[in-house]
């Protein structure tokens, strides 16, 4: 059943309830289920803290048509006047209004994207939400947080405390249902080190799931250690640094 899905997406939150999140993000978007009208809003803060599957798991609980347009890669004024006035432009056929998730926005150019997308928030108020998520605030121009105030992403010690239980709690309930054993002690270790990241938590989990079990053994005889290699060599997006970790750590236990 492992290799038959991937993880990070069968277990994608697709509802509040589902998003590790503090009581204060929580609260915010509770009111915007209640009302059935999410506003527009720019969630900033690091990467892998829930900005967009939070936005994503609002839109699907509420059953309202939206787009992730990834700013990483469509950054220039073109996707502004295009993808985005087309979108925004049309009426949905599911909900009276549909959202833009515009997704890595402090990647967007700042002479030309950004200025650009204040007349279109304005412009299609009434049927078209904006979601804003970046890394960096002050990569955004300050207009845009006037039309799409901040949500801090954040997170204090205390809710990193508090988010870090429900981490660990969403993590045994996949493995369970997933029927993978594994060790708690150690699993609860590698949770600590990986929080609050669940895109990566999951991913490595799945790479050393084998035989309906979670096998820490095969990152090594210092499993810590090793994890924290691993983490450190996804964090650099370098293929090549990924493949020659998995070559060395990973052999004689497929």
């Amino acid at each position: 059943m492992t290799n038959e899905l991937i993880w990070v997406e069968s277990f994608r939150p697709r509802s509040l309830n589902e998003c590790i999140l503090p009581e204060r993000i929580k609260s915010s978007f509770r009111k915007m289920i209640e009302t059935n009208n999410i506003q527009n809003y720019a969630a900033v803060g690091n990467a892998g803290s829930g900005k967009t599957s939070s936005a994503r798991a609002l839109c699907e609980q509420l059953n309202i048509e939206y787009i992730v347009i990834n700013m990483s890669n469509e950054s220039g004024i073109d996707t502004v006047r295009t993808k985005i006035v087309n979108f925004a432009s049309s009426m949905s056929f599911t909900s009276t209004y549909k959202v833009i998730i515009l997704d890595e926005f402090d990647y967007a150019n700042k002479n030309s994207a950004q200025p650009a997308l204040r007349g279109i928030i304005e412009e299609f108020q009434k049927n078209c939400r904006f979601i804003i998520t970046a890394n960096f605030k002050n990569k955004i121009i300050d207009p845009l947080f006037s039309r799409c105030p901040i949500i801090d992403f954040e997170f204090t010690p205390e809710e990193r405390s508090e988010m870090l239980i429900q981490f660990i709690k969403r993590v045994e309930s996949i493995l369970t249902e997933l029927t993978i054993s594994y060790d708690r002690k150690e699993l609860a270790m590698f949770c600590k080190a990986n929080f609050p990241d669940f895109r990566r938590t999951l991913n490595i989990l799945q790479m050393n799931a084998k035989n309906g079990e979670l096998q820490f053994s095969s990152l090594g005889s210092n499993s810590t250690e090793k994890i924290k290699e691993l983490i450190a060599c996804l964090r650099s997006e370098d293929f090549w640094l990924v493949k020659e970790w998995v070559t060395n750590n990973t052999q004689g236990n497929a």
